[in-house]
């Protein structure tokens, strides 16, 4: 969600400043205790089972495992300064084992900033689908429930954000807010 806009960004400041690539990617260091941060927010299994209400809301939490951290690249595959990703596999069960593989973007302190689901099984229960389905369906109920207490711009900007469900982006807000919070 933030990370498109983040990257122009710092390619901005690279080409504007005249700092060489090359000098940025050598001063890349990922902070260990950043790192720490990360895998202790994400290792929790009431951030796990969090996280999969959003995924795959409906099913049951069964595990979910650290894989590897990476580095984050940019859209022209340079390094980003101090960023990197945390990998995890969810086990789920929604009639049927699930698993799937989420990257989790973090900033250079270890905060998580947003994510991108890499790989899953779900079919009928793809990443986010119930959820932003869900959005729509209550949002909609609520429209009905008190339309006609609201004006025509209450109702068209109600009707755009439940048209507009995101609930992959409400997800990467509720962990951000969760990890500040100490949750």
């Amino acid at each position: 969600m933030f990370k498109f806009t983040k990257t122009i960004n710092l390619l901005a400041v690279i080409v504007l400043s005249g700092v060489s690539p090359v000098l940025c990617l050598a001063q890349s260091e990922i902070s260990s205790s950043a790192i720490a941060k990360a895998k202790s927010f994400m290792g929790k299994q009431n951030t796990a089972r969090y996280t999969l209400e959003f995924a795959h809301m409906g099913a049951s939490y069964t595990s979910h495992s650290f894989e590897k951290t990476v580095r984050v690249k940019d859209r022209s595959g340079n390094t980003i300064p101090g960023e990197f990703a945390v990998i995890y596999n969810f086990v789920w069960d929604a009639s049927g084992r699930g698993d799937t593989k989420i990257a989790f973007f973090c900033k250079k302190d270890g905060s998580i900033e947003s994510l991108k689901v890499l790989k899953s099984t779900g079919v009928i229960n793809s990443p986010f689908t119930f959820a932003d389905a869900t959005i729509q369906v209550l949002g909609q109920a609520l429209v009905e429930a008190f339309g006609q207490n609201m004006s025509d711009t209450e109702r068209r900007t109600v009707e755009t954000l439940i048209r507009n469900a995101d609930s992959e982006g409400l997800l990467e807000l509720g962990l951000s807010f969760r990890q500040t919070m100490g949750l």
